[in-house]
């Protein structure tokens, strides 16, 4: 289950949680606000199973990089990977977007069905999208929940699965395990080989989900429409979806092409099968590409996939490998500036889904041409110190270190805000790609006293400190609950870790006068002295394991190693061990091996040692 944020509170001093936008297998979503900039912020929660695994975590990082380098006008920016030092719960922080998910705003249409134009400009969207990212990274989680439309009507594509691939596909079964009713919305998108751990995916997983999303849109309706999570996962695999009525056969033809069975039988790029699907004449035959064997993509990490159509080779991390450095993707391709911008969509969005209030019609802007795209270009901004707000033409952009993808060529008017510091404006002309390195200035003002800096130090130590008690103050109830409920539960001192015992001195170690605790063992103790006594009275002396009068006397002595009726109870197990040492006075070896026993229990008692030379000399 993915970790929670908690509304209202405030994670690094920074982000405070505003509302719950929607929780998913891999995550949690929240909407929050950044303090230092003013911004609204999207916050996504890691999977706590991440942490378990150093080879998965460095996997996670690497992707994570891969995502915070994507600049595109349909992919939404990813900024930050976050720790919060109290709760240990990690986040990244994301780019806000103001809109309504594709789902959504599907079922609030009428008959919850687009027509094939519009279906049209949302998709070769999501395709410039994907193709782009293809370049470093697949997406692997798309599906409508994950694309946005903005009050622009731009699509911003969001989700990406940055998860290895076996860890998402148990974390995916666990959630269905819980809520089987969501396996419409989750699985559905899914083609045939993320289903099985042993085949690596490729980029045609994204677009098999491409061409789902779009026969769910013309059609209104699902490919596979079934509650039952086996036999949706078995007519994934083997069945084929019903014609479309409102495309044609050429349409059908290329969205049945690109849900094929077999990846080789689909379109290479997302955009190839844009063109297909949207022509009305013939459908051109997919490009041949290489086929590669998991066993080498396991070895090498990457493969390089020959397109016919595309005049170079386009790397895809298929495969998690902790090697790969974050060097050998800083550097943004020509790509970025030279990708095709697709118009935005010529849809009506409902205000209501936004915000309170009537609905309304988005303003369609007009496509862009090529040769216009061609003149944007990237601005990195970079300023020390780290953590200064950018201003861009009088717009906050964010905060620095800051990619400002597809900026105008020509000038600009850039400003760099700290508090304590003097902001910095200047004028960049954009005539390439460029990278700003500013630093900031003290500002005279901002200069404290030695007195004035040492109050703020204890104000802060004091309030660190108030924190910390807080903490202790909450696992210190996590553990008194667990260890009553161990306790009503009889397990006193097993398993280990887990026990009451164990769970009441873990109380005592981090608060040594909790009375609740104390009298947490009071009762622990006073319970197996009794089920000592009663195994002692049944002549349980020293077995069965853990199960014996031995074991619970000497757990009483471990907690409180004074207690009288403990050591009365080693007493007693020592003269029935005597005692059956006796009656084999005619079996020297039995009877000695009930008296060493016996000097386990007690070591160094005369008595003990009498008793075993006196059988000894016997023999």
């Amino acid at each position: 289950m993915a970790p929670t944020l908690h509304i209202g509170e405030l994670y690094l001093n920074r982000y405070q949680v505003r509302s719950e936008l929607r929780q998913d297998p891999f995550c949690a979503t929240y909407l929050a606000n950044d303090r230092t900039t003013g911004l609204s912020v999207t916050l996504v929660t890691v999977p706590t199973q991440l942490t378990e695994n150093e080879r998965d975590f460095v996997n996670f990082k690497r992707n994570f990089t891969f995502l915070s380098h994507l600049n595109h006008p349909n992919i939404a920016r990813v900024h930050s990977l976050e720790q919060d030092p109290e709760t240990d719960t990690m986040f990244y922080v994301m780019e806000h977007v103001e809109g309504i998910d594709l789902r959504t705003l599907r079922m609030g249409r009428k008959k919850e069905i687009f027509t094939v134009p519009e279906a049209l400009k949302i998709c070769r969207q999501i395709a410039s999208a994907l193709d782009f990212s293809h370049q470093y990274l697949l997406h692997r989680n798309l599906r409508p929940q994950n694309i946005l439309i903005t009050r622009d009507n731009v699509v911003k594509v969001t989700g990406f699965d940055l998860l290895p691939e076996k860890r998402s596909m148990e974390l995916r079964v666990s959630h269905l395990k819980r809520h089987p009713e969501d396996a419409l919305l989750l699985q559905n998108y899914l083609a045939p080989e993320m289903f099985f751990d042993f085949i690596v995916p490729t980029s045609t997983v994204d677009h098999y989900a491409l061409a789902a999303i779009f026969y769910e849109l013309t059609s209104g309706q699902l490919p596979f429409d079934t509650t039952d999570n086996r036999q949706l996962m078995f007519a994934i695999c083997n069945s084929t979806p019903r014609m479309a009525r409102s495309l044609s056969k050429k349409a059908n033809q290329a969205v049945l092409q690109c849900m094929s069975k077999d990846p080789g039988n689909r379109y290479p790029t997302a955009m190839e099968f844009m063109q297909a699907v949207g022509q009305t004449g013939s459908l051109p035959a997919p490009s041949r590409r290489m086929t590669v064997g998991a066993g080498m993509v396991a070895s090498f990490g990457l493969i390089w996939v020959t397109v016919t159509s595309l005049p170079v080779f386009a790397p895809l991390f298929l495969k998690s490998d902790p090697t790969t450095t974050v060097a050998e993707v800083t550097k943004i391709p020509a790509t970025a500036r030279d990708a095709t911008l697709v118009p935005p969509v010529d849809v009506t969005i409902p205000e209501a889904s936004l915000e309170q209030g009537s609905a309304r019609a988005m303003a369609i802007p007009a496509a862009r041409p090529r040769d216009e795209a061609a003149k944007r270009l990237l601005l990195r901004v970079e300023s020390r110190p780290q953590g200064a707000t950018l201003i861009l033409d009088g717009k906050r952009l964010g905060t620095t270190p800051f990619n400002a993808g597809w900026v105008k060529m020509g000038p600009h008017q850039l400003r760099l805000e700290k508090e304590r510091y003097a902001p910095v404006e200047m004028e960049v002309e954009l005539t390439k790609d460029t990278v700003v390195d500013l630093t900031l200035d003290r500002q005279p003002n901002a200069m404290m006293s030695e007195t004035d800096e040492k109050i703020k130090r204890a104000e802060m130590f004091s309030k660190s400190q108030v924190e910390q008690a807080k903490k202790r103050e909450r696992e210190v109830d996590s553990l008194l609950k667990q260890a009553n409920r161990a306790y009503d539960n009889e397990r006193l001192t097993r398993p280990r870790g887990e026990s009451a015992v164990d769970l009441y001195r873990k109380v005592l170690d981090v608060d040594p006068e909790n009375q609740a605790a104390r009298q947490g063992l009071d009762r622990v103790i006073e319970r197996l002295l009794a089920m000592g006594l009663e195994d002692l009275e049944n002549w349980r002396l020293v077995h069965p394991p853990d199960q014996n009068a031995l074991t619970k006397f000497r757990t009483v002595l471990a907690v409180d190693a004074h207690n009288a009726s403990a050591k009365a109870g080693l007493e007693g197990i020592v003269d029935r061990l005597m005692s059956l040492a006796q009656r084999y006075t005619t079996e020297p070896d039995k009877a000695l091996s009930y008296l060493n026993q016996a000097e386990k229990v007690l070591p160094g008692l005369p008595r003990v040692a009498e008793a075993r030379a006196a059988v000894s000399k016997t023999h």
